[in-house]
């Protein structure tokens, strides 16, 4: 994350006093203290950290890492300028004063939370945090989260997400001052035209990338750079081009008088209206940062240009309790979210916002107690000469301590045949390692995703039954697979278009759920199965989803009705069979915590760590969850010549869900899906979909029904 810059000139070391609350000092210089900036940055990670804590209350709040971008290229690209100016800037000098400033307080962070994590986490989950830790220390986190979107335990629980951030910051700083340096020898009359040219660039770059890579819209430093290059602009208008000296003092061709005090009165209004706006108003549906971005930036910018002559600025943000914010601003934003992903992770549904509360008022004093007795202390230190070279180093042994983890060569302490064999089924992938799937379709298939370009087609006879659905769909993968193995000479194929979150006829819902760079690929996706069914040599359809996700909990979140999704479904499903096809529904399997093999796991401080806990779930209950839903899938197949499917009687006793097999092996991947294994040896309720035995059967027993009931 940012990290408090000095705005004093590198050449010049003053002690830093905060202003009076209130007290406005008049025509201050650039090289002076500003306190409203400091006031700033704790807007700005309150935001943060509020957005943490409570993102249905704070929708926005991640918008507060914006406007540390601004800052962060507003007072460094100012230190750089005046130094440049001054014929003093040594890069060397300026990379020293980065380590001073970033590294204390990150290697504290970084090696207290490779402790915590060896006493709570998992195996996987410590080896994956070495892994983090290693990124972080390399300020590669942006990278890595873009590389590999979907970690271990799920990126709100990952205690090192937060540095992404932190990593754009450190390769702006590599890169940024070499630009400057270059612009201001070879271009001395179009230094201004060249960072606009690099601000709108990167602008540019953002908005692309939003249409087309949403995570390198996010992660990647040149889709960012447009942020921080922002900032650098506010900084040379200031710095050169005397911005506050040529604004007009009147508008003499107006009706009335604009003077420099009404000017500087609007850009605060309107700049603290829309950083308001931006954490009060943006949301998680968005493609982000975007067109969206030009809110809070806009907002920092006009702030920032008002100066210490704001009213804002002096009599709010100049506030002595934000101002303390601000100071320990770096330090608390490094805290809060390793704190949180850890109570997360250790209560996992049991979390709360109190507790969390409680978590962030421990992060505020371990961020106070950081920069008293860490930064200060090393940034005031009298031997110099050995601080950088020190810091280097701790953050070599850091990041050494991180691949030793990663490596699996330090081992976690809550390790256990009992948790490998609950963590191996939580991490086993629906596609059998050799399945006879072409190779074509294999390459694209490597891993299951949002939407797909080409279906996967499993065996090689003349007719097909088509797989169309979600995750729910793509779980069945591994028996399909099977069957087809095991029955080389059977005369029907089979075709997964199935796309994660991407259920059938619910375009409505999706619609809601999804930005557009998302519910676009679904709904090729969906177009794409609904117009492969139409295929002459598909004789059979078979559609499963996470039906409760859909027609429950997405109608409850958005307010939606279920009648025009159900009548889109009937319709899609009435157009299969009315086309002479065999269509099946797969009904919603059990869900819930209790499921899921991670869960199982009760962590203790007491040796040896943990607890396993399974528990069956009742029937009545799960019917009680999905059996709404049951009902109207029901009713659909019951009007239009369909047959429903209903895990719930193949996985279910008459009085239990089981979570585990009879010899204790858990059945589920997760609280949602069932585990590839399981599915591959024990879910044989869709055989009869594409097996000719099975399918014979099932015909035969149809017909004899008939007869008998004439």
């Amino acid at each position: 994350m940012v990290t408090r810059v000095d705005v004093i000139a590198s050449a010049r070391r003053t002690p830093l006093r905060l202003p009076k609350p209130g007290r406005f000092v008049p025509n201050v210089s650039n090289l002076d203290y500003r306190a409203d900036i400091d006031g700033l940055r704790a807007i700005a990670v309150l935001a943060v950290v509020l957005f943490h804590l409570s993102p249905e209350h704070i929708s926005g709040g991640y918008a507060g890492v914006d406007i540390f971008f601004v800052i962060s290229g507003y007072l460094i690209s100012g230190i750089i300028l005046r130094d440049l100016a001054a014929q003093r800037f040594s890069c060397l000098e300026f990379y020293a004063r980065r380590v001073r400033r970033i590294f204390p307080a990150l290697t504290t962070m970084l090696l207290a939370v490779l402790g915590a994590g060896w006493l709570i986490l998992l195996p996987d989950e410590y080896q994956m945090l070495g892994k983090n830790v290693l990124g972080g220390a390399g300020f590669l986190t942006n990278w890595i989260l873009y590389q590999d979107y979907e970690q271990y335990f799920g990126l709100g629980s990952n205690p090192l997400i937060h540095l992404w951030s932190l990593g754009i910051e450190e390769q702006f700083y590599l890169f940024w001052p070499l630009f400057l340096v270059c612009v201001w020898k070879l271009l001395p009359n179009t230094r201004l035209l060249a960072i606009l040219s690099i601000t709108l660039v990167s602008f540019a770059l953002n908005i692309a990338a939003a249409h087309t890579d949403p995570s390198g819209c996010f992660y990647l430093p040149w889709n960012r750079l447009w942020e921080l290059s922002a900032g650098a602009t506010l900084a040379y208008l200031e710095e050169h081009e005397g911005i506050r000296q040529r604004a007009p003092r009147a508008f003499t061709w107006l009706p009335w008088t604009f003077t420099l005090r009404q000017s500087t009165q609007l850009r605060e209004a309107a700049g603290f209206i829309l950083l308001g706006m931006s954490i009060g108003g943006l949301d998680g549906r968005i493609v982000y940062p975007s067109w969206w971005a030009l809110g809070p930036c806009t907002g920092t910018l006009l702030l920032m240009s008002t100066g210490q002559h704001g009213w804002i600025n002096r009599a709010v943000l100049s506030r002595r309790p934000l101002v303390f914010v601000g100071l320990i601003s770096y330090p608390l934003y490094l805290w809060h979210w390793p704190l949180l992903a850890f109570g997360h992770v250790v209560l996992g549904s049991d979390f709360n916002v109190l507790i969390g509360t409680g978590l962030v008022a421990v992060a505020f004093a371990l961020a106070f107690a950081t920069y008293k007795w860490v930064e200060i202390p090393i940034r005031t230190i009298r031997y110099r000469v050995v601080v950088v070279p020190g810091l280097c180093a701790s953050m070599l042994a850091c990041a050494g301590c991180g691949l030793l983890v990663f490596a699996a060569a330090v081992p976690a302490r809550l390790s256990s045949p009992d948790i490998d064999r609950l963590i191996g089924a939580a991490s086993e992938d629906w596609r059998p390692q050799n399945s006879p799937v072409s190779g074509a379709h294999w390459v694209r298939w490597a891993h299951w995703t949002v939407a797909v370009d080409t279906p996967v087609v499993i065996g090689s006879a003349p007719r097909s039954v088509l797989y169309l659905g979600d995750s729910n769909m793509q779980q069945y993968f591994p028996r399909i697979a099977k069957l087809l193995a095991d029955h080389p000479l059977n005369s029907h194929n089979a075709v997964f278009v199935a796309g994660s979150g991407c259920a059938p006829a619910v375009m409505e819902i999706l619609r809601f759920k999804y930005p557009a760079v998302l519910f676009e690929p679904c709904r090729r996706t969906i177009r794409q199965g609904i117009a492969y069914a139409k295929r002459r040599n598909v004789d059979a359809v078979v559609i499963s989803a996470h039906w409760y996700l859909y027609l429950v909990a997405s109608i409850q979140d958005e307010g939606l009705r279920t009648d025009g999704v159900l009548n889109d479904l009937r319709e899609m499903v009435a157009a299969f069979v009315n086309d002479g096809k065999r269509v099946y529904i797969v009904l919603n399997i059990p869900r819930g915590d209790e499921f899921d093999p991670r869960q199982m796991i009760r962590r203790t401080l007491w040796p040896p760590g943990f607890k396993i806990e399974t528990h069956s779930v009742s029937r009545a209950g799960i019917e009680k969850l999905v059996g709404s839903v049951g009902a109207k899938l029901r009713e659909i197949a019951r009007s239009t010549g369909a047959e429903a499917i209903d895990p719930v009687e193949f996985l279910c006793t008459t009085t239990v869900c089981p979570a585990v097999t009879s010899n204790g092996e858990p059945m589920y991947k997760d609280g949602g899906h069932l585990r590839s294994s399981y599915v591959r040896d024990n879910v044989r309720f869709l055989d009869r979909t594409i097996l000719d035995t099975e399918t014979k059967a099932a015909a035969g027993a149809g017909t004899a029904l008939a007869h008998a009931t004439r």
